[in-house]
């Protein structure tokens, strides 16, 4: 099965492909939460359907179980919980 042609094979200039996008975001998130687990000692995000804090020491402290059907006031029900 050949691949698909990169924008440097193809000749049409720069673009951004879902893949190579998803790896940037992926390694921008990587390091914003290793820098946050640094300067803070905790990282909040999600585990499945749970929130979670995890900490340096690799405690997961679970905040609150998320609602499958409703994703109204997620921001900022998520905001409340980093505040605590």
């Amino acid at each position: 099965m050949a691949s698909r042609p990169t924008s440097k094979q193809n000749g049409e200039g720069a673009y951004l492909t879902k893949e190579v996008l998803n790896r940037a975001v992926r390694k921008g998130v990587k390091e914003a939460a290793n820098t946050a687990m640094k300067t803070a000692g905790s990282v909040v995000s999600t585990e499945g359907q749970w929130v979670v804090r995890n900490h340096q020491d690799g405690h997961v402290e679970k905040l609150r179980k998320l609602d499958r059907t409703s994703t109204r006031d997620i921001e900022r029900k998520l905001n409340k919980l980093v505040d605590k």
